[in-house]
């Protein structure tokens, strides 16, 4: 017997030349790596000096090619919807350098601020360049949030209210033109009093806007006023924004306020009121039963975690008022959820919105008790201030003055006055600013030049914390200059 052994056919391996493997090689790396920016600007984050409201800045920046082959910018534009780039190269060769320069106005922000930047280049696998521009603003004016309430008036009324502003800025010092106003106001200046009177053509519902006047101080050339009132028309309410609370998700929630009739207007089967989705609205009789009176309950479950809210529309059918908006708030929580971690922060541009979120999430705390109020930070603590000449006897008067827990200020203002009773002038420029140290005691100085002999000079020191906001940091201290 033979047997036939039969092997399989041994296949036969490719040949990889050398130069198959490097060009396979460097398809692969230029598919998995991306081209390096060429372009470096510096600084990346600048920071400006101390402005004012409504002042100007400028910031310059460096923009350098440092790649090998030419860059062609397309264009700089703000990504905090302020600025614009009034200087920017067009091209860079590689090697090459040029000058972005940033125009900033800073309208009505107070206190610590920060504005970002984008520049966009023909680069194929760069899809933008970031730089940023912060800063601290100041108002010259007192208060510093300057704000007219106008109440709540019925329509076909009017009302007039009065704001008197000061400035330690300058001893003279005027408002100008009016360069901004609400609806249906009218704005008035008198002396260093704005006078905000509501025209009787005002509609039913929220007024709110600011007034914005033009000031003769160079640093800040005009003043914003926020203007807020009410106007009811033929519906009265017990409520001008009803408060949801912080009810879970998915979690029923029901509220209702009452409508009320001017003058006994009949409402029973007249009114209706709409709300916007997912929430509902309904009218229902008060208790005890009223022609002239409707109860109005707004009905929803919040379908995530976060600020909930909206807006009804009361009508009266055949009536001669347009629709009346009420607002409703509150804050939605993931079950179990303790309200101090919800995040406060209101949208940009919402925080002139009434009732804003941090009344929204300060009303619901109230009832909240697994969410106990953080404990609050240390006040900052002065020393007695000495004011002294020079060892030689010349030169400028010395104020110094120490401070514990001054972390959370941005700086100090010294004001001087040849009375006691004042005027007192701001003699420092620019605030003093608070040491970031390790240390628990913080001293300070500031050095008075314009001093003359025989001469007693009053002083005294604000703090200015983070938002822009003054406040008296110690009494006033005397000096007679020998």
């Amino acid at each position: 017997m033979q047997y036939l052994l039969q092997l399989p056919a041994r296949r036969r391996r490719p040949v990889i030349r050398p130069t198959t493997l490097l060009v396979f090689l460097a398809l692969c790396a230029a598919g998995n790596s991306r081209a390096e920016p060429a372009l470096r600007i510096t600084p990346q984050h600048a920071r400006f000096a101390d402005a004012y409201q409504f002042g100007t800045v400028r910031q310059a920046y460096e923009v350098t090619n440092t790649g090998a082959t030419p860059v062609a910018i397309r264009h700089i534009e703000p990504r905090s919807r302020a600025g614009k780039a009034v200087e920017s190269p067009a091209q860079l060769a590689p090697g090459a350098s040029g000058k972005i320069v940033i125009e900033l106005p800073l309208d009505a922000t107070l206190g610590e601020a920060a504005f970002r930047f984008a520049l966009f280049s023909d680069e194929k696998d760069v899809e933008r360049y970031r730089f940023t521009l912060s800063g601290f603003v100041q108002n010259a004016f007192e208060p510093e949030t300057p704000a007219l309430e106008l109440g709540t008036v019925a329509r076909g009324n009017s009302v007039d209210r009065e704001l008197s502003l000061e400035t330690r800025e300058a001893a003279d010092w005027s408002f100008g033109e009016v360069a901004e106003k609400p609806e249906h106001t009218r704005v008035t200046v008198e002396g260093h009093r704005i006078r905000v009177s509501l025209l009787p053509t005002a509609p039913p519902g929220w007024v709110r806007g600011r007034v914005v006047v033009h000031t003769s101080l160079p640093q800040q050339p005009r003043l914003a006023v926020t203007v807020t009132g009410f106007v009811m028309g033929e519906l009265l309410l017990d409520a001008k924004a009803v408060n949801l609370g912080s009810p879970e998700v998915g979690q029923e929630v029901r509220q209702s306020f009452r409508v009320q009739g001017r003058d006994a207007l009949v409402l029973k089967g007249k009114t209706r009121a709409k709300a916007e989705a997912p929430w509902t609205a309904r009218v229902g009789e008060c208790t005890p039963a009223s022609d002239d009176c409707v109860m109005v309950g707004i009905s929803g479950k919040p379908a995530a975690a976060g600020p909930i809210g909206g807006t009804v529309l009361v009508e009266l059918a055949g009536g001669k008022d347009p629709a009346l908006p009420v607002h409703f708030y509150g804050v939605a929580l993931h079950p179990g959820q303790p309200l101090k971690q919800v995040n406060a922060a209101a949208p940009p541009g919402d925080e002139a919105e009434p009732p804003s979120l941090q009344a929204a999430l300060a009303a619901a705390s109230r009832g909240n008790t697994a969410s106990p109020a953080p404990a609050a930070a240390a006040a900052p603590v002065a020393t007695p201030a000495q004011v002294r000449r020079s060892a030689s006897g010349s030169g400028p008067a010395r104020l110094q003055w120490s401070a514990a827990n001054d972390l959370r200020l941005y700086g100090y203002i010294v004001y001087r006055a040849e009375d006691r009773a004042g005027p007192y002038r701001r003699i420092s420029p620019q605030p003093i600013p608070v040491l970031r140290d390790a240390e628990k005691v913080h001293k300070y100085a500031f050095d008075d030049s314009d001093v003359k002999s025989g001469t007693t000079y009053y002083y005294y020191v604000d703090s200015i914390n983070l938002r822009g906001k003054r406040e008296r940091f110690m009494p006033v201290v005397e000096k007679t200059v020998r």
